[in-house]
């Protein structure tokens, strides 16, 4: 990882873990009060190198939903009330925070996804694995109906593999060349404007 966008991350996940503990500790209790087990979810991903590590997001998800696949399509039974507003609004996501002071991730490059389906990227892309993980990037955007996407399909692993894995390859390439504090900025504001888009 470059040092300028290093130092930009870390910077940025300080001013925002500080802005955020009041709001993200509500969440958390709204969690707890609404429904059992714990508040962050941790799940095992790869990330740069192929380096396996456990991401963490707040928990949108009954208890025991990972056992029956890491796959989630819209409208998933698994989710709880207060987890489908995490995720349309992607609150979920700011536990991630925690990855970013760690080193595992950028605010901005590919979504980690878990070992499974290492193989399936690196045979469209060699190279997919030089990428630092991301919060949020390229195919984060263009691919926010994914789940959507694959509850119309017969068999959701298969799409996801054969027509979700290579678009988010082709999408995510643009880091491999843009991968600076500027070009991160805009991707973030985009990725902002995306979100507020489809609360309306």
């Amino acid at each position: 990882m470059k040092l300028s966008v290093r130092i930009f991350d870390l910077v940025l996940a300080f001013i925002l873990f500080v802005i955020l503990l009041i709001p993200m500790s509500i969440v958390a209790l709204m969690i707890k009060l609404t429904s059992k087990g714990p508040t962050i979810y941790k799940q095992l991903r790869t990330g740069y190198k192929e380096n396996d590590f456990y991401i963490y997001k707040f928990r949108t998800m009954s208890v025991g939903s990972d056992k029956t696949g890491s796959i989630t399509i819209g409208n998933d039974r698994r989710i709880t009330k207060i987890g489908k507003i995490l995720r349309k609004t992607k609150v979920d996501e700011f536990p991630q925070l925690i990855n970013i002071f760690r080193g595992e991730m950028s605010f901005v490059g590919p979504r980690p996804d878990t070992p499974e389906y290492t193989e399936y990227y690196k045979k469209y892309n060699s190279s997919y694995f030089d990428l630092v993980p991301g919060i949020t990037g390229k195919a984060s955007i263009y691919l926010s109906n994914e789940e959507e996407l694959m509850s119309k399909v017969e068999n959701p692993k298969d799409f996801y593999v054969n027509e979700i894995i290579p678009k988010k390859v082709g999408l995510n390439s643009y880091h491999l060349n843009h991968f600076n504090i500027f070009d991160n900025l805009k991707i973030m504001i985009e990725t902002v404007f995306k979100v507020v888009k489809n609360d309306e």
